[in-house]
Parts: structure tokens; C-alpha cells; sequence
């Protein structure tokens, strides 16, 4: 119980990272949020991506990067947005969600024996 509490909260708490903006790299000159601009990236293994412009929180999103329509934001290594904490999953707080969830599966397993036991 302690150890899914313990992480829930802390990913709760921690931010789940959002891209800095560059100011030497500037976004596009006209503001029509519903063209679709991107510039074609390459990752350090060689293979091509497109990047995008996030209009709300005028930034290029980093490669992984999605912009969250429920916290208005965009988030680093978007996972999802998790309704019961009210926050999203994203590269600073996976560990301790992932770790919450471990141990949240490893409480009902247990849990499930304990009553299995007791009935049988």
C-alpha cells in the first residue's frame, strides 16, 4: 500500500519535464495554428523525423515531445495523460509511475492469494 501511495505522489508532484524554447531557434513567422508546420529532423542513429511547431506553447517539439490538450502544455516523452492523478506521464515522472504500478500489481497478487487462501 505505502510503496504505491509513496510513488503515486511523487509522480504526482515531480513535473513530467517540458521543452525549453531556444530563443536562436525561432518558430515560424505567421501565427495560423491550423496550417501544419514541421521541419524534417534527423536523430543521432541517421533515421529522419518530422519536427513540429506547438502554436500554444511556442516551442519546436523535441523528438517524443506532444502537447497535452488537458494540462495546455507540452510534455517530454509523452506517455499519456492520467485522468486519476490529474497530470501527465512523461519523462521525469515514468519511474515512479511505472514503480507505483509494479507495486499497486504486486499488492493485488498478494492480496488475491491472502483471500484465496482464506477462502479455500
Amino acid at each position: 500500500g505505502t510503496g504505491a501511495i509513496v510513488c503515486c505522489l511523487a509522480s504526482y508532484f515531480i513535473d513530467p519535464g517540458m521543452p525549453s524554447p531556444d530563443p536562436k531557434d525561432l518558430g515560424p513567422d505567421d501565427d495560423v495554428s491550423d496550417g501544419q508546420h514541421f521541419r524534417e529532423q534527423c536523430l543521432p542513429d541517421g533515421r529522419n523525423w518530422k519536427q513540429h511547431w506547438c502554436y500554444k506553447c511556442r516551442v519546436w517539439q523535441p523528438y517524443r515531445c506532444t502537447h497535452c490538450p488537458e494540462c495546455q502544455r507540452c510534455t517530454l516523452r509523452y506517455d499519456h495523460h492520467c485522468t486519476a492523478m490529474g497530470n501527465c506521464v512523461g519523462e521525469r515522472n515514468m519511474r515512479f509511475f511505472s514503480v507505483g504500478l509494479l507495486c499497486f500489481g504486486i499488492e493485488v497478487s498478494c492480496l488475491a492469494a491472502l483471500a484465496f487462501q482464506y477462502l479455500s
